[in-house]
Order: structure tokens, then C-alpha cells, then sequence
């Protein structure tokens, strides 16, 4: 389990525009918010309401037009240490000449796990989503739903010390989407990890502890965090 004492992300009047002059669209205005290890926040909102955009500038996915972001309890910032943070994101993301079990040890083998101990835990995560069954196949054989479990098998498997997901539940059934959600948070709570959650679906909210809500590009966060 993770002992960091730091956050392990820090964003300060975060913007990202998009276009210039008069066609200036700023997805995110103006966000500052911190996540300690073993947050669970869901960041809920209206479709378009920059929600994605935020955690792909908390991944380090994207640039902010300005303000400032750091990673502290990493040591270092996400674009050095892929693995550091788990994505599972809604665009797609497997490697499609990679199989399913190559696709989730991926970040592993990134980090120079030894080839078989990488092999054994993309298994167990694969096992954990019940997606083992998928193991040899190709990206473009899988259902949206099978794709999104094994996005967040690869997004658990290096033990990040933060999981950002995005809709992680959206193509999945009720029950398929109470088992997926049960797995990530008792991984993350297995290793301390800090999870951030963008979700338009109130029960997937109701099971993480602090609610961020996004509105026309602005974050509103809970007075007591922001002390933190």
C-alpha cells in the first residue's frame, strides 16, 4: 500500500480554451482543486460541461491554456511516469495489434516489470473485471462494454497511485456496472490509490465520498477539500 503523504494532484486556475478572439470556448475556467491519496471523488455534470477535459489535464493528457498543475506525490509529472495514474478513458485506447492480455500488461512492461510477472497480474486483473475469458483477442473483436472492462483492468493493474475514469460504468449493464465499480474501489483502497470519477449517473456518484461538479466549464469543489 502506498505511503504518500503528498498530493498526488494540485491544479490552480486551470484553463483550457479552445479557439481564439470571439470563438474563445473555455472547456475548463478556472479550476483549482486538490486529490490526496485515497480520495474518492466523482466529478458529475451535463454532457459538455468539461468534466472529460478535466481529467485529461489532471492525466497530463492535455496542456492548460494557463495556470498551474503539479503531481507532488508522484515525484514527478504523469508525461515521465505513464503508469504512475491509470486512465480509462471513453475514447478508444487499445493498441489494436496487441491482444487483450498484451494491451493490459502493457503499462507494466513500461515500467520494467519482469515479462512473467507482468503476464500474471494482467491475468489477475483481467480475472478480477471477468474478462479472462478475452484474453487472446484482438480490440476490434470486443463488445463496447468487454473494451471499457478491460480499459480499467489495464488502468488497475500497474497499482497508479491515482485512477482517473471516465464513465468507467456508461456501456454497461446495472449489475456488470455495481461488480466494475466494486472492483475499483477495493483495488484502490488495497493500495491506497486515489480515485477520480466523471459520472452523469447519480448512483455511481452516491458510492464515492466527495462530489466535484462541473457546469459550463467551471469546477465547484466542496469548501472543506479546499482547505486541505
Amino acid at each position: 500500500m502506498t505511503t504518500l503523504t503528498e498530493p498526488v494532484f494540485r491544479g490552480q486556475l486551470l484553463r483550457r480554451a479552445y479557439g481564439s478572439g470571439n470563438r474563445t470556448v473555455y472547456a475548463v475556467h478556472n479550476a483549482t482543486a486538490t486529490v490526496w491519496p485515497g480520495d474518492r471523488i466523482a466529478v458529475t455534470g451535463a454532457s459538455g460541461s468539461g468534466k472529460s477535459t478535466l481529467l485529461h489535464l489532471m492525466a497530463g493528457l492535455e496542456t492548460p491554456t494557463s495556470g498551474n498543475r503539479s503531481w507532488p506525490g508522484l515525484g514527478r509529472s504523469p508525461d515521465r511516469d505513464p503508469a504512475s495514474i491509470g486512465v480509462a478513458f471513453q475514447a478508444p485506447s487499445l493498441l489494436s495489434p496487441l491482444n487483450v492480455v498484451e494491451n493490459v500488461e502493457l503499462p507494466m512492461l513500461l515500467k520494467s516489470v519482469p515479462a512473467g510477472e507482468a503476464r500474471e497480474r494482467a491475468f489477475a486483473a483481467l480475472v478480477d473485471l471477468h474478462v479472462d475469458d478475452l484474453a487472446g483477442k484482438l480490440p476490434e473483436e470486443l463488445s463496447g462494454g468487454q473494451a471499457q472492462r478491460v480499459v480499467l483492468a489495464r488502468a488497475l493493474v500497474s497499482r497508479p497511485a491515482l485512477i482517473l475514469a471516465d464513465e468507467p460504468t456508461g456501456q454497461l449493464d446495472h449489475r456488470t456496472a455495481d461488480e466494475v465499480l466494486q472492483v475499483l474501489l477495493e483495488t484502490a483502497t488495497t493500495y491506497g490509490t486515489a480515485v477520480v470519477v466523471a459520472t452523469h449517473d447519480r448512483e455511481v456518484a452516491a458510492k464515492l465520498d466527495i462530489e466535484w461538479i462541473m457546469a459550463a466549464g467551471s469546477l465547484i469543489v466542496p469548501r472543506a477539500q479546499t482547505h486541505q
